[in-house]
Parts: structure tokens; C-alpha cells; sequence
């Protein structure tokens, strides 16, 4: 299943929708700080028009229940994109105090933000390591302020006070970042998507003694009248069959084939859902061997291969923990 159709979880919540309270949020506090502390009204901070935008923004994200983080971060990066640019257009205290660079930069950093969330849109996923960069450096401007007034010794309570404008916007940073770093969000290096590759392909080349079938599925691959078998009837493929090799950590598949005017069966060892991997454990097997016993099964090829699996009734407890394993990878990070 692709990381688009699954959601990611913290502590049991879809991240997707921390996320969209968080604008939500944003938008109230910018909202009752311009309102009720007079010194950040009359400054015009964070006009209306960026918190409408975050409200908008969250509120689709919250009530758009088919949502998942995925498809939900286009939304995500174009809210807070905007939010920057509408926040920085008007006059406001960076103007007022001369540094109207440092507007333009978060202006800028805004639009850059919007056409990744476009881009993110129609599946092109490696920006979300982009999104983190903006984020990122979106967030240090914002601390600027504050480190270069702790430089000049002023009292922690002032440069609190100073900077309180800009505490919504670090909070929103700072989740955006946690969104998007999050696992089944942030897209990997090319190094560690080669090592991944490469993880797949030792796992599909090397048998582990653990491994096992069940009996239910030795029925089905021995059975000569293709019992429990897909019918393919396409190219030279007659029919073939995918069977679960069992493991205590992680399961595989063996798939198997039966071609067309041939009894041989070509088998191959591979993760599941890599029916494209042409790499792996293969052999062609012009006979195969039941122990007497039914706790193995050995497949022979003509060149003197072999593969020998063994046969047994699940472990309950090994499914149980496997059940709890894949919860616990789905809903918490």
C-alpha cells in the first residue's frame, strides 16, 4: 500500500490532523494577540488575511475525514506559504524598523512554500525535504530577534515580551517541520533508498531456517488439479500462486508459476508486493520431495539447485506480536 492510502500516527493521532488544529490555532492566537496586547495591534502584525488563510486551511484538513497526511501536506505547505506572504505584505514592525529585507526573504521563502505544495499535489514527493529546508529556515529568521537580543544581555522576560508576535508562527514551524520529518512522509536519501534496495534483494537471496509454510498452503502448491491456483492463461504463464513465507520478524512470498505445455514450476523467494523484482532466489523445479512426516518440502531443478522449506501450523503468540508490531508501526512514531 502506498504511503498516499495509509496515514501516519502520533500517540493515536493522524499527524495530518495535529497538523490542521495547529493552523487553526495559530490563526486564534495571531487573532486575540492583534486584538487584546495593544502594542502588537498597532504594529499590524500578522494581518487578517494570513489567519483567515490558516482557518481555511486546518478546517479543510479537520473535515476532510478521507484525508490522509499525505495528499493532506500539499494543503499544508500552501496554507502556510500563503500565510507568509499575506503576514508580509503589509506594513509591519520589520518595515518600520528598516529591515524590509528580511520581509521580502519571508515573502519569498512563502512562494517557494506554495509552488512545493503544488508541486507535492500532483506526486512529486521528494519536496517534502524541501518543505523541512523552508520550514527550517523560515523558523531561525523568526529566532533571529531573539538571540541577537540575548547577545546584547537583555533580560530573558523582555525578549520574551518582544518577540510574543512571533510565538504563533514558531509553533507553526516547528509542527510543520514535525509533520513532514515524520516516517511515510519524509522520502529517504539516495543512499538510503540504494541500502533499502539492497536490503530487499539480500532478504529475497538468503533463505532463513525460521521460514515456514503452512499446511493449508503445501496443499495448494502440490495439488495437481491447481487447487487454490489463479488461471492466467496470458503469454506462457498457465497459472500461478503466491504463498506466505511465514517468519517470526518479517514475512515473504513464495511465488509460484506453471507454465504452458511444462511441468516444471518456477518458484521464486521475494518480500511481498514486489512482484516487479527481478532479482531474488529463482530456480526451476522439475520435482519436488514431501518428507514423510509433511514438515518439508524440497524443490529440485535439473542443474542439481535446490530449495528445501519447512512446513508448519502458525505460531499464535508469533502472530499475535506480529499483529501488535504492525499496529504499533502504523500508529506511532
Amino acid at each position: 500500500m502506498s504511503s498516499e492510502n495509509k496515514d501516519v500516527y502520533f500517540k493515536g493521532k493522524k499527524v495530518g490532523d495535529i497538523m490542521g488544529a495547529t493552523m487553526i490555532a495559530v490563526a486564534i492566537a495571531n487573532t486575540l494577540m492583534f486584538f487584546f496586547i495593544p502594542y502588537i495591534g498597532s504594529d499590524l502584525v500578522s494581518p487578517h488575511v494570513g489567519n483567515i488563510i490558516l482557518l481555511i486551511a486546518g478546517g479543510y484538513i479537520l473535515s476532510n475525514r478521507g484525508l490522509t497526511t499525505m495528499r493532506a501536506l500539499p494543503y499544508v505547505s500552501i496554507g502556510v506559504g500563503s500565510y507568509e506572504i499575506a503576514g508580509n505584505i503589509y506594513p509591519n514592525e520589520l518595515a518600520m524598523n528598516g529591515l524590509l529585507i528580511i520581509e521580502v526573504l519571508f515573502m519569498t521563502l512563502g512562494i517557494i512554500l506554495i509552488y512545493l505544495g503544488l508541486a507535492n499535489r500532483f506526486r512529486y514527493r521528494y519536496n517534502v525535504t524541501r518543505m523541512a529546508l523552508i520550514a527550517l529556515i523560515l523558523l531561525g529568521i523568526s529566532l533571529l530577534p531573539c538571540y541577537i537580543e540575548y547577545h546584547y544581555l537583555v533580560p530573558f522576560t523582555d525578549i520574551f515580551l518582544d518577540n510574543l508576535d512571533m510565538l504563533p508562527s514558531q509553533v507553526l514551524y516547528v509542527m510543520f517541520i514535525f509533520t513532514v520529518t515524520r516516517k511515510g512522509i519524509w522520502y529517504p536519501s539516495a543512499r538510503a533508498r540504494v541500502s533499502n534496495n539492497l536490503d530487499i534483494l539480500t532478504r529475497s537471496t538468503f533463505c532463513d531456517g525460521r521460514e515456514y509454510i503452512t499446511p493449508e498452503d503445501l496443499g495448494k502448491i502440490t495439488s495437481a488439479e491447481g487447487t487454490g491456483w489463479n488461471e492466467v492463461n496470458k503469454g506462457p504463464i498457465e497459472r500461478d500462486i503466491d504463498i506466505t513465507l511465514h517468519h517470526p520478524d518479517l514475512d515473504r512470498e513464495v511465488h509460484v508459476e506453471k507454465w504452458n505445455d511444462s511441468d516444471d514450476l518456477r518458484i521464486v523467494v521475494r518480500p511481498p508486493g514486489y512482484a516487479q523484482l527481478t532479482e531474488g532466489f529463482r530456480i526451476r523445479s522439475n520435482q519436488f520431495i514431501v518428507s514423510p512426516d509433511g514438515d518439508m518440502i524440497t524443490f529440485y531443478s535439473a542443474d542439481g539447485q535446490f530449495i528445501r522449506i519447512r512446513v508448519s501450523e502458525i505460531d499464535e503468540k508469533t502472530k499475535v506480536e506480529k499483529i501488535t508490531r504492525s499496529q504499533d508501526k502504523n500508529r506511532k512514531i
